[in-house]
């Protein structure tokens, strides 16, 4: 897809998520002018922007910090201190660190339940 078409199907899919419930139809409608091609694109978009709901937004770690005494080894792994090595967070356990940079720490784990 060439740039342009592309910047016309963003913008109409950011009109559409934009617009309250009962107009989206009508905006779909009147954005896209009979050109099917461009309305199977933005509602590919819409579909799956609706379908990704809240994917890897909470960390992984987030929830069991508050189940776990604030001094404890993986309270302070959580927090992005050193000592995950070991640990369990839900069937993983923490085997090895094998990689850090500006981003996070990569860490080879075990699946304990396969």
């Amino acid at each position: 897809m060439d740039p342009k078409r592309w910047n016309k199907v963003e913008r109409i899919f950011h009109a559409v998520l934009e617009a309250g419930e009962s107009r989206r139809a009508t905006i779909l409608e009147d954005s896209c002018a009979g050109d099917e091609s461009l309305r199977k694109e933005v509602e590919s978009l819409l579909a799956h922007h609706q379908n990704a709901g809240t994917f890897i937004e909470t960390p992984a770690f987030e929830e069991k910090q508050e189940s776990v005494s604030p001094g404890s080894r993986f309270a302070r792994a959580a927090q992005g201190e050193p000592g995950l090595t070991g640990t369990v967070n839900e069937q993983y356990r923490v085997l090895e660190e094998i990689g850090a940079g500006g981003m996070g720490v990569v860490y080879k784990a075990e699946d304990t339940k396969l």
